[in-house]
């Protein structure tokens, strides 16, 4: 029998989980402890993770494999110590790379001698986690085609079963999160403005506060309900909504992307109308648990109607979406891959 002692390493400080980078790690350490797995973490800012490390290295041989979700900045130095230190230790070691905006200009907006200083932190980073790495997974295959690595594997968010009875229409389509011209702010409100022309299709906007002033909407928008919404307050938004929106306009970084929220969205059983962002399209489409539209206003107002209309007829894309949660898209499901994958 396979031991079931892991050592698992991240960033954040589950007192705050406050945007989905955050939640994420959190997510994992849960699963890992769902699937019955005994965890030695270290977590938290750098002097917890080294109070972690000096307290449980004498247990790190004895793990079955190491697992690392470093936060999107460049790691500590410090953290070169604790990497090696359990490198030495000769276990499998994974290592989830997050996000490289760095990449995209467009999307990091860095400039003068602190991007110098962060593209060489980011660089020696990359140097370290290809000494120390048994598998570097990414949030998508596209990602991972962007690295030079032996053995790369996609590691999307996770999905829970938060499913709720919808036994009635609610006549209202969600979208929560960020809100500006990358994630498709302008084209949601111009999309809706002209849905509501024909029918009435109510929007529930879930925001922040500092978010809502960029909203170009006026008096006239009845159709729409802006939301500062967290915890039981959100879920109650999810249960009076028939369906998810994710309007984001494509670019390199958006096709390559798998967002935390589109799982979120399956989470509470909602089919989903979405631009043709690359990976997002296709995991759409290969468990038909949505529509997929083109990035611009006749095309996404096209998939809001259309869907309209499916529910309206039958529940075929929420029985999709239900089965794709529960059958493979789980966090416990992304546990399994890691561990399957490390045990190799």
């Amino acid at each position: 029998m396979k031991n079931n002692l892991i050592l698992y390493i991240c960033h954040t400080d589950f007192r705050d989980l406050s945007s989905g980078s955050k939640v994420r790690p959190y997510k994992m350490y849960r699963a890992f402890l769902d699937k019955g797995y005994d965890v030695l973490l270290i977590n938290g800012d750098i002097d917890s993770r080294l109070a972690a490390y000096r307290r449980i290295r004498r247990r790190i041989a004895d793990c079955r494999f190491c697992y690392i979700e470093p936060s999107t900045y460049p790691i500590h130095p410090l953290d070169y110590h604790i990497y090696l230190g359990v490198f030495r230790q000769k276990i499998p070691i994974g290592i989830f790379y997050r996000d490289a905006y760095y990449k995209f200009p467009h999307w990091w907006k860095v400039a003068g001698p602190k991007k110098y200083e962060l593209l060489l932190r980011y660089r020696m980073d990359w140097m370290l986690f290809k000494k120390v790495a048994s598998v570097i997974f990414f949030p998508s295959a596209s990602m991972g085609a962007m690295f030079d690595f032996n053995r790369k594997v996609p590691l999307p968010p996770g999905a829970e079963e938060k499913f709720v009875d919808r036994p009635s229409r609610f006549n209202n389509a969600i979208h929560v999160g960020g809100i500006n011209e990358k994630y498709g702010a302008d084209l949601l409100l111009e999309s809706f403005r002209a849905v509501n022309r024909e029918q009435t299709l109510n929007l529930n906007l879930v925001c922040r506060r500092e978010d809502a002033a960029f909203l170009k909407y006026s008096a006239a928008d009845r159709w729409l309900n802006i939301h500062h919404a967290t915890g039981t307050e959100l879920k109650k938004i999810y249960a009076q909504s028939d369906f998810a929106v994710i309007p984001r306009k494509r670019d390199t970084y958006n096709d390559l992307a798998m967002p935390v929220k589109l799982f979120e969205y399956l989470s509470y059983g909602l089919p989903i109308v979405s631009t043709d962002c690359t990976e997002m399209a296709a995991f759409i489409r290969k468990n038909g648990v949505g529509i997929v539209t083109a990035d611009h206003m006749e095309g996404f107002v096209r998939g809001v109607r259309e869907m309209n209309r499916a529910l309206e007829k039958d529940d075929k894309f929420r029985a999709n979406v239900k089965e794709a949660v529960t059958c493979s898209n789980m966090w416990t499901h992304r546990v399994e891959t890691i561990v399957e994958t490390l045990d190799e």
